[in-house]
């Protein structure tokens, strides 16, 4: 028991000190032995103070002293153990669990002066850990005692003793950093022994490699890995190794569910010396650890970074119109729309970034984008793109449109998972993308194939009978069925082409024509068909050439056959006969005259008319109308109408004829008739081609319009002189 006094006039404030007697083996401790004690009041009704204060020895002692409280008048108890040796203690040190009781007392003296008691002495006295009920019992009834108390006396002390085993012992930890664990709640560590290095317990051996080894786990709420107490017997270095582990369900996928495992092994080396402690007869040997490096460092720090990825989906159609797509046809670029906008793309296990994309479409017109890959810095965020059609180097090919699209990626949130939600993909025309450019319909790049043939039908124009001459026309018409691509300057279906030769074709018998061209497109091959044929219908409708009464009837069919030949070309096949389309006309002349006979008499006396008769002499020679039994015509002259037209003769051939003109005697008195026949030639001659003879008319070898036959009149009479007997 210890007392400490107190002069007068200093109030309350007495003191004791309750010691603590340290000792390892039963010998003093060495200056590195410190051991830890926690000392703790009670409080009443079965409480202690949580936590106690803690102390530690300095050799073979500890001490803490215990001041006064004005609320404590009863005295104050305190219970002792000790909690082990501190951690920078090195060795293995068996710990002391006794549990001692300490009860301070106080002693008190009346202050004359203003009638308050002063603590004069204060002493402390111990109990073992079975004596806990009579220290309570003492502070109980005792309480503190007065000045006029018994001499106080010592009872015991406390004493805590500890052996040490030659054993080092340290524990392997690593610590991870996390920026983000997701929904992931734990991360797996594995300490595998090297050679025959001592594991803590727990430890299991591996079938495969035979060495040990051990799992621990750190968490959110626990960042650091411990993998329990190893024990060392022997000095030396001994190696280990510590790994993160992928988790069994991520089946080898490195990153899982968002985060980056870092499974390289990290070499630990701990190293194990004999060491002197003590001074003197005192001193000892004793096994600690002289050092644990990780990969040379103090301690093992295991970083892993958390990311999330998500995808996004770009993809248009292409539509090549008019003939077949074939993979890899076109190309297109995807490129960002607007600075710092990222394309990333993922080759084997590795997401890498981009400047742009070119890709090629199949042959179903599919142009799919391999996935943009985003991360959790672009949660939420929304990126603009522009899709080109690469120039296609085909001249028959060319853009229906446009040739750039816009796509708006609005990426998705992190769902803790180490993925992004689904993002949305909408498709513009222009950039920024908005509702009023967004394209409603599937985005499509849209080409046509153009590819055109051509054919000119043709033919000859001759005339039977003559050569063409300067302005003779002809009209060519065509006619196609079902839609038959026409010649230029058709009209419908119909088509007509007139030729009018001109003064440099004059006197050729045969005129070679061509028709305007038809142009075919890909366009009049219906769609999936390879090849079209058409029919036409070729004609002449029309002429104007002298001598030419009739156009050639002829009918002629042409077909035309169109395919594509796949480089901007048709193959565009033709029927027999399309460039011999002949027609020839028949030229036929004709000529027409009037044969005149005129009577020229002096006096007409008492005849009233004169009898002509005109009468072949050529067989065959063309008459007028009015002919005869006997093949000839037979007009009369009469008085006032004395010229006889015998009417109009037709000639249809070329040729001379001879006719003759007779005056027939009607016996008038007076008149005297020329009854000689009057020779008329008739030189029929196509000299003009024009369809109308040259005639030319002479009478009695004389070229003359018309024959004048002359007869006179002269007046005569007889008379008979009678006699009559009567």
């Amino acid at each position: 028991m210890e007392w400490h006094l107190q002069t007068r006039g200093m109030k309350r404030s007495s003191s004791a000190n309750i010691n603590i007697n340290k000792t390892v083996n039963n010998e003093t401790p060495a200056e590195e032995e410190v051991f830890e004690f926690e000392v703790s009041e009670y409080l009443g009704d079965g409480r202690w103070q949580t936590p106690g204060t803690i102390l530690t020895n300095i050799g073979p002692s500890a001490s803490i002293r215990i001041n006064p409280r004005d609320e404590i008048t009863e005295g104050r108890l305190f219970k002792i153990t000790e909690k082990g040796q501190k951690s920078t203690t090195q060795g293995k040190y068996t710990k002391d669990n006794s549990t001692y009781y300490a009860l301070v007392r106080y002693v008190f003296r009346k202050e004359i002066d203003n009638d308050k008691n002063d603590i004069i002495a204060a002493y402390v006295e111990y109990f073992d850990a079975w004596r806990l009920n009579e220290a309570l019992e003492t502070l109980r009834k005792n309480g503190n005692k007065k000045y006029d108390a018994a001499s106080p006396h010592a009872f015991g002390g406390i004493y805590f003793n500890n052996t040490i085993r030659d054993v080092a012992e340290t524990e392997l930890k690593v610590k991870k950093e996390l920026d983000n664990w997701g929904v992931t709640q734990k991360i797996t560590f594995k300490l595998e022994q090297v050679g025959d290095a001592p594991m803590p317990e727990g430890s299991v051996t591996n079938t495969g490699t035979g060495k040990k080894y051990k799992t621990a786990v750190a968490t959110p709420q626990n960042l650091e890995a411990k993998f329990g107490t190893i024990e060392y017997t022997a000095a030396g270095t001994y190696q280990y190794t510590i790994a993160e582990q992928l988790p069994e369900e991520a089946n080898g996928q490195n990153p899982y569910k968002g985060i980056t495992y870092d499974t390289t092994p990290h070499n630990v080396t701990v190293v194990v010396e004999s060491k002197k402690i003590g001074i003197g007869l005192l001193g000892r040997t004793q096994l600690v650890i002289k050092s644990v490096k990780y990969d040379n460092a103090n301690n093992l720090i295991i970083k892993n970074e958390y990311n999330a990825l998500g995808t996004a989906k770009i993809e248009v159609t292409k539509e090549l119109q008019y003939k077949n797509l074939e993979p890899g046809m076109f190309s297109f670029k995807l490129e960002p729309a607007k600075m710092g906008q990222p394309i990333a793309v993922k080759e084997g296990n590795e997401i890498i970034p981009k400047a742009n994309l070119t890709i090629g479409n199949s042959s179903e017109g599919e142009v799919s984008f391999p996935d943009l890959y985003y991360e959790k810095k672009d949660a939420g965020k929304t990126y603009e793109y522009k899709i080109t059609e690469q120039q296609y180097t085909s001249n028959c090919i060319s853009p229906v449109g446009s040739t750039t699209i816009y796509a708006k990626v609005v990426v998705g949130t992190d769902q803790g998972d180490g993925t992004l939600s689904t993002s949305t993909v909408t498709y513009h025309t222009a950039s920024p993308c908005n509702d009023g450019n967004k394209i409603t319909t599937t985005p499509k790049f849209v080409n046509k194939y153009e590819a055109t043939g051509t054919a000119a039908f043709s033919g000859t124009k001759s005339i039977d009978g003559r050569n063409f001459k300067a302005n003779d026309s002809f009209t060519v018409k065509v006619v196609g069925e079902n839609g038959a691509p026409m010649p230029t300057g058709a009209s419908g279906n119909e088509y007509t082409r007139t030729f009018t030769l001109n003064a440099s074709n004059a006197g050729v018998t045969t005129y070679a024509y061509t028709l305007d061209t038809i142009t075919y497109d890909i366009t009049d091959i219906p769609a999936g068909q390879t090849s079209k044929k058409f029919t036409y219908t070729v004609t002449e409708s029309a002429k104007s050439m002298d001598g030419v009464n009739n156009v050639d009837s002829t009918s002629h069919t042409v077909e035309v056959t169109i395919s594509d030949k796949g480089d901007g070309t048709l193959n565009v096949v033709k029927s027999e006969k399309w460039n011999s389309l002949n027609f020839t006309n028949t030229y036929s002349a004709s000529g027409k005259k009037h044969l005149y006979a005129e009577k020229s008499i002096n006096e007409w006396g008492n005849a009233d008319h004169f009898e002509f008769t005109l009468a072949p002499v050529t067989e065959g020679a063309p008459m007028p109308a009015g002919v005869n039994a006997d093949g000839n015509v037979v007009l009369n002259a009469t008085k006032g109408h004395e010229l006889v037209d015998f009417g109009e003769i037709t000639y249809p051939n070329e040729g001379e004829f001879e006719y003759t003109i007779t005056e027939t005697n009607d016996g008038v008195s007076g008149i005297s008739y020329d009854t000689t026949p009057r020779n008329v030639k008739v030189k029929v001659e196509d000299i003009d081609k024009n369809g109308t003879y040259t005639i030319t008319v002479k009478y009695d070898g004389v070229e003359a319009n018309k024959t004048t036959i002359t007869n006179t009149y002269s007046a005569s009479g007889k008379k008979h002189l009678y006699a009559e007997k009567s």
